[in-house]
């Protein structure tokens, strides 16, 4: 699924709404390319946000970016959207292996009124842990199948252009997919996996927390963020980002290596994750931001509603 290329406002659009005379500004990528986890990664999809009156607070926009991987820890788009109260919510970094230094933990940017990381190395005292919002969703409810799934970042600045050699090569039996699949069509060829081999970081972290064992391939500081997140040894394949042939070889040390981890208990972990990003909502309610925040149901009108905007952000048509 893509788009043809466009700039800023493409890219990271603005998804307003109104709320008692106030609008929020939800803030996340669009990249050319269509990401699951992208897409997934916004608060919206899983809270329903009501604005105080203008009466009581004289609050006219609240952005909230996130989550999702911003080098600068978002000041960018922050400084280009006019807003009263600007939020950062479970954002992190993306350093490849090769840069890394002390940009992987960085000060906390300024720009924001209440900043959340889902990185550990970020969290400083005037921020929050909050890990990737979409635990809220019910892909990580999916119980593990049997099969092996290969899924793999269908953008080639991440992997490469040769994503056929590498999906050729695989069992006849092996799931395969990339995370430009639609929710539709991830969620069924999910449902059949029992270990997943990835170099998608969202991939990689609904499969822990649905108690699946994950073999991670990985190109950047994000990755081993995401083992720091879990608490759980580092045992990443590393490859070039854009690099296939590098992508190829790390797929295959991880089938014939001791690379799958999983959590002990991934229910608990979940459920804590989850209580995380509903103490956040409610820290923006207690500060007087937010009048009261409310948790979505994840069911069948919400993965709808996601689905026609999907379609209708990415030119797709019904069958």
């Amino acid at each position: 699924m893509s788009v043809p290329p466009a700039g800023f406002e493409s890219q990271f659009p603005e998804i307003l709404k109104e709320s008692n005379g106030a609008l929020i500004s939800f803030v996340h990528s669009w990249p050319s390319t269509f990401n699951i986890g992208d897409y997934l990664s916004s608060p919206r999809h899983y809270f329903d946000f009501e604005c105080n009156s203008l009466n009581v607070y004289s609050i006219n926009k609240i952005l909230i970016l996130g989550g999702g991987a911003f080098n600068d820890l978002g000041n960018n788009i922050a400084s280009l959207i006019n807003s009263d109260i600007k939020i950062a919510w479970g954002i992190g970094k993306s350093i490849p292996f090769s840069e890394r230094s002390s940009q992987v933990t960085g000060s906390i940017s300024t720009s924001f009124s209440f900043f959340s990381s889902r990185d550990r190395a970020l969290v400083a005292a005037n921020s929050t842990l909050v890990p990737c919002v979409s635990v809220m969703g019910d892909i990580v409810d999916i119980p593990p199948g049997t099969a092996l799934g290969i899924f793999v970042n269908q953008n080639p600045a991440a992997s490469g252009n040769a994503l056929m050699d590498v999906f050729s090569s695989m069992d006849a039996d092996t799931v395969i997919g990339t995370n430009a699949l639609s929710e539709t069509e991830f969620r069924v060829r999910f449902a059949r996996t029992g270990r997943i081999v990835t170099n998608s970081y969202h991939v990689a972290y609904w499969g822990l927390l649905s108690g699946r064992q994950v073999a991670l391939i990985g190109y950047s500081s994000k990755f081993s963020s995401l083992f720091d997140l879990f608490q759980i040894s580092d045992n990443i394949n590393q490859y070039e980002r854009g690099d296939g042939n590098g992508l190829a070889a790390a797929i295959a040390r991880a089938l014939t290596g001791r690379s799958f981890s999983c959590l002990p208990s991934p229910d608990e972990v979940k459920m804590e994750f989850r209580k995380m990003n509903i103490s956040y909502a409610k820290k923006l309610v207690s500060s007087g931001i937010f009048r009261k925040i409310n948790i979505l149901e994840d069911n069948k009108k919400q993965k709808r509603i996601r689905e026609i905007e999907i379609w209708s952000k990415y030119f797709l048509k019904r069958d």
